[in-house]
């Protein structure tokens, strides 16, 4: 090998940014390969992180920086006089966890031009629908929004006669040399600064920069011409002289343009402790995604900051809140929210307006607050106690965005001096705003509570607080616990305002009414945790209900949702024997033991392994007055497995995701996939209106351990999380490539679990001389149960009869509407509902079939007869 030695750059440059515009994307799911095995299952789209996406720098970055790109693992920072390439490669999995003094490896990569033009005009091209917005720290006069993103950047005339054009593909940057005819490429030279060595790969032709944390490479180029309609492979490698790298170039037609294509690979820093992860994800009322989650990130190293955003260049994470359009084809917007510390977003709402909200955590003294009902992170006497991991203690935040992502309507601090973590928010149809978390602060800010104290004198206890609707004013704040760990992890409200909560207590003494379990399941202390379900009056001031949930082993509950009927359902994660179950789909949990490396020092390499119980997910439902179990069920197969997402559609079935460890009898049913990946693998479920079967289960690959899952009201499901395995499935997708086979990157997708449950059945009762047929779609994004029936009718009579189609809705708490169009010459169609019984009364819930009669003919002919069967409750 040729080398040639480079002094080591070093800069200060930690942790990882969602590429593109923001979301690192893994799209999640694509159909098993056919095996003669029907599914009804469907993946409708899929989204994913576009590659390379740059942003023109508003005052986001350094001034010198004209265009940049930030991703997972990475940022790339295009300067008139060189490229710049900040790479983070993160500590091994299972290491330490970083602190400020035990900061990660990173490289910078410095790439400029020998003797070309010093100001080049650089232009944005192939201009791209998304903006980005950042709202970090807490002086507004930097923040920056609707900033343009472009596919690729052009540096105008680096050379005579020679353009360099810059643009991504699958995380792999690519640059290339655009040679006008009759121009010399000899002229390019490159020099790199960070470097260790330079040396040519001899077996495949590539540049391989050595840097003191890995290695990066840069591919053997691609030379070409284009012809007439094709192209035309021109030879050529890399020539390492003494302070450059040049292009060795065959013979080629002069007389035409040529295309220097090198790629640099830089994936070996995408990897181990370092994540990008998705945690909540709302839809609005157009359908499109918003997600939110938390990032790493990397800024412009190795010069002082001119008018930065942020004023340090430490490692961070910031939240970002990101939306995609329906139908996943293009990233609308993604903006960035945080300080100079550690903030991550962990759930998102959105309301009837469009309207974002965020809660989360941040550990930041300059998080962005505006309109703030708390404006300055909580401290007592001064002095911030106890210290966290970044010297500062953690506070919630809520913050609420415009439906753009470019405004930030009011953001807020919540807590006390101590530490506190919004888990979850939920806003009603008055904009109401709604928050859950935890908080160990006894000095939390109360108002109009429930429980004014906290249940334990400073341990941890679960909050509950609502907002007005402009967040200028806390409507209620209360704490929720006993005398020993509460955390509540979820929140929903229903259509009243109540807020309903879970998450896990070990308190004997947690506070209950109306209980199904009064009593702790092991009877508290510091050895397990139970489940717990609660729900507040309205107004804040007293519970409606407030129950355990769980048995003599560890219980928690991740998430919740409430029904049209204001029933709530919970799943999360059982390792108890002896949970509560009720027309259970699986009555018993799985008693299969998890093999693991016994945890013992300086034990002999032969020593028998170790065993621990495995964990079931559960699903769970109470009656609307939380006195008693609707139906409650463990689901699991033979290892470690828990629910941490829920969401009802609009016929009552729940569907949940979670994590299943890797094992052969999970419960799955017409599954997309079928195949485990990885050690852990993520599932979607979806459960029957009782519970007692499942509809559809599936692997999906990927990881969904704090991810989000939203319903529309065609039952499609929307989903987010990290995807940490190789194997990970997709389908369409922007980037079918991971961009680390370590790095846990973000995803969202959108699946279509059944297409065609609703199960009606049509029974033509017809005249003799009358034949008739039925077919039916579903009217997506319609009310709970409706669908379409269009009927086909073939008179043998002297009057014909053309096609009539017929609406049949089941509206929750309204009437069954039906009616008719069509007939001939303005003969008009004649619908009576019903002919047996009076409907104007009934009230239809998922769960009972129901028979309805109807009727329909021309004018005073006789009508004729079917019947429809739809998946209802009568109440």
């Amino acid at each position: 090998m040729a080398s040639l030695k480079h002094s080591s750059f070093s800069s200060i440059v930690v942790s990882l940014y969602v590429a593109g515009l923001g979301l690192v994307g893994c799209a999640i799911v694509s159909p098993h390969q056919p095996n003669a095995k029907e599914t009804s299952a469907h993946v409708q789209a899929t989204y994913l992180q576009t590659p390379l996406h740059f942003e023109a720098n508003e005052g986001q970055t350094d001034g010198q920086v004209k265009f940049l790109s930030r991703g997972s693992g990475y940022g790339l920072y295009l300067t008139p006089q060189e490229a710049v390439l900040a790479l983070r490669k993160p500590k091994p999995s299972g290491s330490e966890q970083e602190t400020e003094e035990t900061s990660p490896d990173f490289a910078v990569l410095r790439m400029r031009l020998v003797g070309a033009n010093p100001k080049p005009e650089l232009t944005g091209e192939s201009a791209l629908p998304g903006k980005v917005n950042y709202f970090i720290g807490n002086d507004p006069a930097k923040w920056r929004t609707q900033i343009p993103t472009y596919g690729k950047i052009r540096y105008d005339n680096v050379y005579p006669g020679i353009d360099l054009l810059y643009y991504g593909n699958q995380r792999q940057l690519e640059y290339d040399f655009i040679v006008a005819p009759g121009e010399d490429p000899a002229q390019i030279a490159m020099a790199f600064e960070g470097t260790e060595r330079l040396e040519l790969d001899t077996q495949t032709g590539d540049l391989v920069l050595q840097t003191a944390s890995g290695e990066v490479r840069q591919r053997k180029p691609l030379i070409y011409q284009e012809g007439e309609g094709d192209r035309q492979t021109i030879e050529g490698q890399y020539v390492i002289n003494d302070t450059h790298v040049g292009f060795h170039v065959a013979t080629y037609d002069t007389t035409k343009p040529l295309i220097i294509d090198p790629i640099l690979v830089f994936s070996t820093f995408l990897g181990g402790s370092g994540i990008d992860n998705g945690n909540g994800i709302a839809l609005n009322g157009g359908g499109q995604i918003t997600v939110t989650g938390w990032t790493e990130t990397l800024d412009f190293p190795g010069f002082p900051s001119l008018n930065p955003l942020q004023p340090t260049i430490g490692g961070t994470d910031v939240v970002f809140i990101t939306q995609f359009t329906a139908d996943g084809s293009a990233l609308v917007f993604s903006t960035y929210l945080g300080g100079s510390d550690s903030d991550q977003g962990n759930d998102i709402a959105v309301d009837g307006m469009g309207y974002i909200y965020v809660t989360g955590s941040t550990h930041s003294t300059n998080f962005p607050t505006k309109n703030a009902v708390q404006p300055n992170l909580a401290v007592e006497d001064g002095v911030a106690y106890p210290p966290g991991p970044f010297g500062n203690p953690t506070d919630a935040f809520v913050a609420q965005l415009s439906p753009d992502g470019s405004a930030l309507i009011f953001s807020t601090y919540l807590g006390g001096s101590r530490d506190e973590s919004g888990n979850g928010i939920a806003v009603d149809g008055n904009r109401k705003i709604y928050v859950t978390g935890d908080t160990n602060s006894t000095n939390f800010p109360i108002q109009n509570a429930f429980q004014p104290t906290n249940g334990g004198g400073g341990g941890f206890d679960a909050f509950i607080a609502k907002f007005n609707s402009n967040g200028s004013s806390l409507a209620y704040a209360t704490f929720l616990g006993g005398g020993n760990y509460d955390v509540s992890k979820a929140i929903a409200v229903d259509e009243i305002g109540q807020a309903s909560v879970t998450g896990l207590t070990r308190s004997a003494n947690f506070p209950t009414k109306n209980a199904f379990q009064p009593f702790h399941g092991e009877g508290g202390g510091n050895g397990t945790a139970d489940a717990f379900v609660a729900q507040l009056t309205a107004d804040g001031s007293a519970l409606n209900y407030s129950t355990f949930l769980g048995g003599s082993d560890l219980d928690i509950g991740n998430a919740i949702a409430i029904d049209g009927w204001g029933r709530v359902s919970i799943t999360g994660r059982t390792f108890s024997e002896n949970f509560p179950t009720k027309n259970a789909f699986q009555q018993f949990k799985n008693p299969t033991l998890v093999e693991e490396p016994c945890p013992v020092p300086g034990a002999p390499p032969n020593l028998p392994p170790c065993f621990r119980p495995q964990s079931d997910a559960f699903m769970a439902q109470l009656t609307r007055d939380g006195s008693a179990l609707a139906y409650a069920t463990y689901f699991g197969g033979g290892n470690d497995d828990q629910g941490t997402g829920i969401a009802i559609n609009s016929r009552g079935e729940v569907l949940i995701i979670g994590l299943t460890g890797k094992t052969e009898d999970f419960p799955i049913k017409n599954p997309f996939s079928d195949e485990l990946t990885g050690w852990e693998t993520s599932f979607l479920s979806q459960f029957s209106t009782d519970g007692s079967t499942i509809l559809f289960s599936s692997f999906l690959g990927g990881e969904v351990a704090d991810g989000g899952l939203a319903v529309n009201k065609a039952g499609q499901a929307y989903i987010t999380g990290g995807a940490a395995n190789p194997g990970f499935p997709t389908v369409n997708p922007i980037q079918p490539v991971r961009g680390s086979p370590n790095l846990p990157d973000a995803f969202v997708a959108k699946i279509d679990p059944l297409r065609d449950n609703l199960n009606d059945k049509f029974s033509p009762l017809g005249p003799g001389d009358v034949s008739t047929s039925f077919s039916r779609t579903p009217c997506g994004g319609a009310s709970a149960g409706t669908f379409t029936i269009t009927a086909s009718f073939t008179n043998t009579s002297a009057n014909t009869l053309s096609n009539l189609l017929i609406s049949v809705k089941t509206l929750m708490g309204g009437n069954m509407l039906c009616n008719a169009n069509g007939g001939p010459g303005g003969a008009g169609a004649i619908l009576t509902v019903p002919l047996q019984g009076d409907l104007s009364d009934s009230q239809l819930s998922p769960g009972e079939t129901f028979t309805v009669q109807l009727a329909i003919g021309l004018q005073s002919f006789t009508p004729f007869q079917f019947l429809v069967d739809v998946l209802g409750e009568k109440d």
